[in-house]
């Protein structure tokens, strides 16, 4: 008897399928997921709600969006290798 998988407190992320939540911060999650190509990735998830104001959403959304194209110029970054966006 297969009690399936186990239920998690994230929204769907297309393409990935999240396995663990492995870490906490004062901005988001970051899960441990897999992709459709059977390929694991750290999925950070940052939801609005845990900020004060849409403001500071919005700030932390454009640093993202600054750091991605940067985050794959040095072997010491962390890369983005995807950024999505769901307002509903």
């Amino acid at each position: 008897m297969s009690s399936g998988p186990p239920k998690l407190n994230a929204p769907p992320i297309p393409d990935h399928q999240l396995l663990r939540r492995i870490a906490t911060g004062s901005y988001g999650s970051v899960w441990l997921a897999r992709t459709v190509l059977d390929a694991h990735r750290a999925v950070k998830i940052v939801q609005r709600g845990t900020f004060k104001s849409p403001r500071q959403y919005e700030r932390e959304f454009q640093g993202v969006r600054h750091f991605e194209p940067i985050s794959r110029l040095h072997p010491g970054f962390v890369q983005i290798l995807h950024v999505g966006r769901n307002d509903a």
